[in-house]
């Protein structure tokens, strides 16, 4: 009997382990669709788009990402 709780337990971890990228993904979705989206239409009032922005212009980061100009730069790796 006890060998069947821990299947069933189990069975019950993996299936919600995999709904937890669905959930997240569509969680992801609803949050672009209200916040990204309309930042294209709005003059980017919030500034969601500008501190999303990476690059300045090639392979120069914005001040935001800047602690990661080394690794573009090809000088560190040191991190992975």
């Amino acid at each position: 009997m006890g060998s069947i709780l821990i299947q069933k337990r189990l069975w019950r971890l993996i299936i919600y382990q995999s709904a937890l990228p669905k959930d997240a993904s569509e969680g992801f979705g609803d949050m672009f669709l209200e916040h990204v989206i309309p930042a294209f239409f709005n003059d980017d009032r919030d500034g969601i788009l500008q501190r999303a922005r990476i690059t300045i212009s090639e392979r120069t980061l914005t001040r935001r990402f800047s602690y990661l100009q080394e690794y573009v730069d090809g000088k560190d790796w040191t991190f992975f």
